[in-house]
């Protein structure tokens, strides 16, 4: 997209140092041209999670991912291999796969019959003597970059580094030894806002004392400088729980036996992080709660939200997370509400930026990395 100069001048007031910063204006979040490099540039470019190893149970279990102009499969590809290609065919181009599932030893073209191995290999075409092959050309499926990141599974078109390197100065905290954690329980969400509101949303609790009485009530301590959680592509730090209260659930409901690896300082506290530009990582003492975001059309978003607990707690007699989900749904259309009330307010004529309060730094440092992003990209 072509910024124009009151856009540039926009865009480097959102970055300027904290103090000194305004909020974003009301285009980046209902300009179509906006829209189109939100899913081509500032998410097709990154790495984003599509999932967790425990969401793919046996070989042959897949999900696809659908982003501006990028359509990939994710599949589990062998015992411990996972595998993302393209959803194309390479004979004219029919899509392969919808959804989630699960597939054979072979993923099959809909269209003509092409086949290939998980690993993307041309494995069979019906009728082969009338197809004349390429000789600098093997028919596989085009490969994505796929890398793991503490039990997550994220893909990239066009990485600049890995992920590895990405999240390097990410806090090593002792409960994100991960990749043993169990899904177990999804929601999908549809609400009628731009994506990034609901990342700047997630990112302050400036509003829950008004917003949200019932984690008001259970969770209200924020500000611990002992906890400096902001790196280069994330931010976020921790809340800590109220006096008496072991859990963010409704009812008051402590899932046993806990996550393993917890501090004991870090018993108390419920750790928000967010992993630019659309991954919500959410760390209770006694579950992970995810949230994807994912822009569909313009002005209306996708959140994608999973629970994970240990395999141990998922063999507790008395396990269950219920009590989470009733509470988070109800934190989450709460939240839903206010996020697209915000969307037609930014998109009022005569909208104009204020500041950022002292509570949204972490609002100020996804707001600042997306405006630099769209000055970088967007001028090309």
């Amino acid at each position: 997209m072509f910024l124009t100069e009151q856009q540039v001048t926009d865009l480097t007031s959102v970055s300027a140092p904290f103090g000194a910063a305004r909020t974003p204006p009301g285009w980046w979040f209902t300009d179509p041209a906006v829209h189109r490099f939100d899913a081509d540039s500032a998410l097709g470019r990154m790495w984003l999670c599509v999932g967790h190893v425990s969401q793919f149970e046996a070989i042959g279990d897949y999900r696809t991912l659908d982003i501006g102009s990028l359509a990939v499969i994710v599949v589990r590809s062998g015992a411990e291999q996972f595998t993302a290609l393209r959803n194309s065919c390479r004979h004219r181009g029919t899509r392969l796969l919808d959804g989630r599932g699960r597939i054979d030893s072979r993923i099959r073209c809909p269209y003509h019959a092409w086949s290939y191995t998980l690993d993307g290999e041309l494995a069979a075409v019906p009728n082969p003597s009338g197809l004349t092959r390429p000789a600098d050309d093997d028919l596989a499926l085009g490969r994505v970059a796929l890398e793991r990141w503490h039990g997550w599974l994220f893909v990239a078109v066009e990485p600049t580094t890995s992920l590895a390197e990405q999240l390097a100065d990410f806090p090593g905290l002792p409960c994100l030894a991960a990749s043993r954690l169990l899904e177990v329980a999804a929601r999908d969400y549809q609400v009628a806002c731009d994506w990034k509101l609901l990342i700047e949303n997630f990112n302050e609790c400036y509003h829950c004392r008004w917003a949200h009485p019932e984690l008001y009530e259970r969770s209200r301590g924020v500000g611990y400088r002992e906890y400096p959680h902001r790196g280069r592509v994330f931010t976020g730090g921790p809340m800590s729980l109220e006096p008496g209260v072991r859990s963010l659930a409704d009812p008051y409901s402590f899932i046993e036996p806990g996550l393993t690896g917890w501090q004991t300082a870090d018993s108390r506290m419920v750790f928000y992080f967010c992993l630019f530009p659309n991954f919500l990582l959410t760390i209770a003492p006694d579950y992970v709660m995810t949230h994807t975001v994912w822009p569909t059309v313009k002005g209306h978003s996708r959140v994608a939200t999973h629970w994970f607990v240990t395999p141990e707690q998922r063999a507790h007699a008395a396990f269950t997370i219920d009590p989470a989900i009733t509470f988070w749904d109800r934190t989450n259309h709460q939240d839903f509400a206010l996020c697209e009330n915000a969307q037609r307010g930014v998109a009022a004529a005569g909208h104009r930026p204020g500041p950022y309060h002292d509570w949204e730094l972490c609002v100020h440092d996804f707001d600042r990395w997306y405006a630099e992003r769209l000055l970088t990209l967007g001028s090309r």
